[in-house]
């Protein structure tokens, strides 16, 4: 399949779940005149649910799936980052955010990657992170939070659970280092930036936000 053309320094944001992805998407990505974004915008299961159901075939779809509906996406995707860089035409930057991307319920980032690539070409990887204990035990807390008071499974069963998929699956996205390396060497290293949610959002340093910026192309 071509490379769609028309999306120009194009950024795909992936977020792993409970790293702040909604908190970018809200008060940073929508916010700054620079960036164009698409995706996983505010309110986008209610006001935009097609392109919910579209990123989700990216995502997890089985492959004879996303190649029937490939050609539908890529004309989704394309519409929907023209239809940004109009609202923002000051922007520099055109961003597609989805946690999705990252996620133990989904495809393997690589496969993912791959599926993007062969509809919009090359593209550069913003992955946020936290750092690895904070988030390992923040995602189990959210997973089960509601079940916790009424005999939720414990850590080491839910960790067995999680090892049930073969090749992908939660305890896989826990060691979420070995994965971002793999997708490193897919991308290349100069094309993927790594960033802790926790230098990102500290009060006393802007270091991780001017690095953000940078990477973005964004003042």
């Amino acid at each position: 399949m071509p490379a769609t053309v028309g999306i120009t320094n194009l950024v795909i944001h992936v977020g792993l779940p409970k790293t702040g992805t909604t908190f970018l998407q809200n008060h940073v990505f929508s916010s700054c005149g620079q960036i164009s974004d698409f995706g996983k915008t505010p309110s986008y299961r209610g006001d935009r649910p097609h392109v919910y159901e579209a990123l989700k075939i990216v995502a997890s779809a089985s492959d004879a799936e996303f190649r029937a509906h490939a050609p539908d996406v890529r004309t989704l995707l394309l519409h929907e980052a023209q239809d940004a860089a109009t609202r923002k035409p000051s922007s520099s930057c055109q961003l597609l955010s989805y946690e999705g991307f990252f996620h133990p319920n989904s495809l393997h980032p690589l496969e993912i990657h791959d599926r993007l690539a062969s509809m919009v070409g090359d593209f550069k990887v913003l992955v946020t992170i936290r750092h690895q204990f904070a988030w390992i035990a923040s995602y189990y807390l959210y997973r089960f939070y509601r079940f916790l008071h009424g005999g939720g499974p414990s850590f080491e069963v839910w960790a067995k659970r999680a090892r049930k998929r073969p090749e992908w699956n939660a305890f896989v996205c826990c060691d979420y280092w070995r994965v971002i390396e793999q997708l490193i060497g897919r991308v290349g290293r100069d094309r993927v930036l790594v960033a802790p949610m926790e230098d990102v959002v500290q009060a006393h340093s802007d270091r991780g936000l001017r690095q953000l910026a940078g990477f973005l192309q964004v003042d």
